[in-house]
């Protein structure tokens, strides 16, 4: 940390001192050893690398670090992660209507038969993406509400979802 720190500044000042020069000349095969760790783990990206083979971390990584250098995110990887993500919202979602003593089975069978049909794969990636927003948005709001009535899902929550897919449902 201390060696970042340093570059940074005598990066924006532009301007470095003897004392600079001592510490770098000390720390130099600890600088040396940084790089190659670094430029070893590129190598390995670009050998590697399928979005297959990452992480959900590493995915979120590799996003931030493309993202913070302008440079475009392939595809693949962002609609990846938009479908983890509705995926995940889903489960939560689903698990809510199936806690909730005010619900029948037969809303849960509604939504998994969604997830499950094709909806999600035909939609055009714009589309995709604002369904995911909303699905987000309803998940969060569930979740605020859930953690206050008792794990109540109640009809007024059914309708707002059903809204919500029937916007998105294609025919």
């Amino acid at each position: 940390k201390n060696i970042n720190s340093l570059i940074r500044r005598i990066h924006t000042d532009g301007i470095y001192t003897d004392q600079d020069m001592d510490f770098l000349k000390v720390n130099q095969k600890k600088i040396i050893k940084i790089i190659q760790k670094e430029y070893d783990r590129l190598l390995d990206l670009k050998t590697k690398f399928t979005s297959d083979s990452l992480t959900k971390k590493q995915k979120k990584q590799l996003i931030e670090s493309l993202s913070e250098n302008q440079i475009p995110l392939p595809k693949k990887l962002v609609l990846e992660e938009v479908y983890e993500k509705i995926k995940e919202d889903f489960m939560y979602i689903i698990a809510s209507i199936e806690n909730s003593p005010a619900q029948s089975k037969g809303v849960a069978e509604y939504v998994w038969q969604y997830v499950y049909g094709d909806t999600l794969y035909t939609l055009e990636d714009n589309r995709l993406i604002e369904f995911a927003d909303k699905i987000f948005m309803f998940s969060q709001k569930l979740k605020f509400k859930l953690a206050k009535l008792d794990q109540i899902f109640e009809d007024k929550d059914w309708y707002e979802l059903k809204d919500i897919l029937d916007e998105y449902e294609i025919y």
